[in-house]
């Protein structure tokens, strides 16, 4: 077995006792992801690491975070944890691993077949072996550990023209404190098909938990997916999360990105354009207080030509938290007729908080519209006076103007049950970023 540096035991211990309990198939598969990961390790030095530059990983070593070994009996109610009332599936995962007990609609909803990553990997999928961390790179510390380490894993496949299918990840990391746990997920739209997953991360009675979660998503051609994905867990937490897309001709991707919980966040999603005419729509809010850090990482690559593909991203920040964005688009050389814009916006509530925004276009094609830009500003005094003469207060004002920089975003979300979620989840949320003003 690799050798591997020694602060990395606690990660050692846990990749042991998985192989232990894997099919030989996964051993084998986990067994050169922790190659890879003894290699890499983890992007504690920043210097000359542009992708971590703003972002210190290190409170990852500073907690022995261990996976939960035994069963789980659990009360959680998972209906108050749904994030949208019309979904038709829904997958609960407990600290990484699938409940189903807690699990349901799977078997009553044409169009969808979901399974383990290992029971797949055991039964020679073509499929999942072609594509399986195919798209997510060991050259991520994190997506190899979670290779290596993951539990049983979920293969989630849509097919169908007719399919009409609404699925809920709900993860719930729970139990003693220190837990880790490392969610993986392999999407397969097929051609024609259509669907709708949101992925859900919240906490459940514990403190100083770590998320590891890798998500690939394939799309075949003509086919539709609208992606979620929501990280509310709580203020002392660490979430590490990897999005990759893969799409097909005429595919449509498109994905709602929500975050107002953890201390620590990496949210980074990755999409390749892959096929003609495929379009891309990639929105997200976040809120951060206190000391929390968000960090979030947009990659576009245009590798077809006559696609289209749009970011556009919303910052609400206060105490002394701080946000990273990154946008990074990239139009290879014969994908003329693109057509890719991206925005990052920030509302800045306080002296203490701080944004890098750094979106960024490389472009070797000629026939292209393509367009950046990124804001940071505070909420602006004249339009609160303004709101003030029509009788409202200045906390009333301020906090109606933050509630409209939010509902932009909110607003384009296509499901009721699923934006009415998300409304009430930032409403609530945002007198507590607002107690420094007036």
């Amino acid at each position: 077995m690799a050798q591997i540096d020694a602060r990395y035991d606690t990660y050692t211990k846990d990749y042991e006792a998985s192989l232990k309990k894997s099919h030989k198939s996964v051993q084998d598969f986990k067994s050169e992801a922790w190659g890879s990961f003894c290699e890499v390790g983890l992007p504690i030095a920043r210097k000359g690491n542009e992708k971590w530059k703003y972002t210190n990983v290190s409170p990852v070593l500073e907690n022995s975070y261990r996976i939960r070994q035994s069963s789980i009996e659990s009360a959680i109610n998972v209906q108050d944890l749904g994030v949208a009332a019309t979904g038709n599936v829904k997958l609960v995962v407990i600290n990484g691993k699938l409940s189903k007990e807690m699990s349901y609609g799977v078997d009553d909803i044409p169009g969808i077949h979901v399974t383990s990553l290992q029971d797949a990997l055991e039964t020679n999928s073509k499929f999942v072996k072609e594509n399986l961390s195919a798209h997510a790179s060991y050259a991520d510390g994190f997506v190899a550990l979670n290779s290596a380490l993951f539990d049983e894993g979920l293969y989630v496949e849509i097919e169908g023209d007719e399919s009409d299918v609404f699925v809920e990840i709900v993860n719930i990391a729970t139990g003693s404190e220190s837990v880790a746990s490392y969610p993986r997920v392999l999407v397969n739209v097929k051609e024609n098909a259509k669907a709708c997953i949101i992925e859900a991360f919240f906490t459940e009675d514990i403190t100083h938990h770590f998320t590891n979660a890798v998500t690939e998503i394939v799309l075949g051609k003509n086919s539709t997916l609208n992606h979620g994905k929501v990280m509310f867990e709580s203020m002392d937490s660490v979430h590490m999360g990897v999005t990759t897309v893969y799409q097909s001709e005429s595919s449509s991707f498109k994905s709602a990105n929500f975050s107002k919980g953890s201390d620590l966040a990496r949210n980074e999603m990755s999409v390749l354009l892959d096929g003609t005419e495929a379009e891309c729509d990639i929105i997200g809010l976040y809120l951060t207080v206190d000391s929390q850090h968000i960090d979030t990482l947009i990659n576009i690559d245009h590798a077809k030509p006559n696609c289209f593909s749009n970011i556009m991203y919303k910052g609400i920040l206060d105490g002394n938290s701080r946000a990273v964005f990154g946008g990074e688009v990239l139009v290879r050389k014969d994908s003329q007729k693109t057509n890719a814009t991206q925005s990052d916006k920030n509302l800045i509530l306080s002296d203490g908080a701080e944004v890098d925004s750094k979106p960024s276009l490389m472009i070797y094609a000629d026939d292209v519209q393509c367009g950046h830009g990124a804001t940071a500003g505070s909420i602006n005094d004249e339009t609160v006076f303004y709101m003030r003469s029509r009788g409202l207060d200045e906390r009333m004002a301020s906090k109606f103007l933050i509630q409209a920089f939010a509902r932009e975003i909110i607003d384009q979300l296509d499901d009721p049950g699923f934006m009415e979620y998300i409304d009430n989840a930032y409403e609530s949320s945002i007198p507590n970023a607002i107690l420094n003003l007036g």
